[in-house]
């Protein structure tokens, strides 16, 4: 008996040390997501609205990538590329909205994390005089400068259109 209370006790000792570890961890962790889809949702709503200066303050200087034409990038490409973009999508849709944004997984360790979203994306095309919906699947990686989320790494994988 006096065996099985020891066994019990040092059960009991090892349950309590892990969660005084894991217990502030996932808290940490939740708030992070937490600023983590803040982050997101604001840098989406600036992509709606093509306000390119405050969607580029939401990237970090060290951001990395591959364009779709398998091209490496760095901040001051994918600046211009942004840039280009963000004028084309002003000029082709109006009424853009995206909404909706989910975290499918995720993956933190210290001030990095990678996220798989998605998103619902509704816009009006002023050349097809058309409604269009999309929704997209893109995977983020992000870092932590200065206190706020940045993005360093953007890949965008298009959703199948909805009707």
């Amino acid at each position: 008996m006096k065996r099985k209370n020891k066994i019990l006790f040092l059960l009991f000792v090892l349950i309590v040390q892990i969660s005084f570890v894991i217990l502030p961890t996932l808290a940490q962790t939740d708030k992070d997501i937490q600023e983590i889809i803040i982050s997101l949702e604001n840098f989406f709503v600036d992509f709606s609205l093509c306000d390119f200066d405050s969607l580029m303050s939401k990237i970090s200087a060290r951001y990395h990538g591959v364009s779709f034409e398998g091209n490496e990038i760095d901040y001051t490409k994918f600046k211009t590329i942004t840039k280009a973009n963000i004028d084309g999508l002003s000029k082709k849709y109006i009424e853009n909205s995206i909404t909706n944004l989910q975290i499918l997984k995720s993956y933190i360790q210290n001030d990095e994390v990678t996220v798989l979203v998605q998103y619902s994306w509704k816009r009006f095309n002023l050349e097809t005089a058309q409604d269009e919906s999309i929704e997209p699947k893109n995977l983020f990686s992000l870092v932590k400068e200065n206190g706020s989320w940045k993005i360093t790494v953007w890949k965008i994988r298009i959703g199948e259109k909805k009707e």
